[in-house]
């Protein structure tokens, strides 16, 4: 079994991060998150794959290409595609 690298790193392209839906989330139904919510903040990206809602952000770059990110990764090593 293959583990994931560390830090796990995940990429939004500029219109998926400044889409209205994109929140950087510090509490929920007026309480502040949890640890185990992702406190002090958290990234939610409703329309994506849980993956790229991060609970954990230690930094923020922006950079010309979007990362090879950890999801990609794995997302592509468990594919299986049939031929038919």
């Amino acid at each position: 079994r293959k583990i994931l690298p560390w830090p796990y790193v995940e990429g939004l392209r500029m219109d998926e991060a400044i889409h209205p839906l994109t929140i950087i989330a510090t509490g929920i139904y007026g309480h502040s998150l949890l640890n185990q919510n992702g406190a002090p903040f958290r990234l939610v990206v409703p329309w994506k794959y849980g993956f790229k809602s991060i609970k954990s952000i230690v930094k923020i770059r922006f950079v010309e290409k979007e990362p090879l990110a950890n999801g990609l990764m794995l997302t592509r090593e468990n594919m299986v595609f049939i031929q038919m």
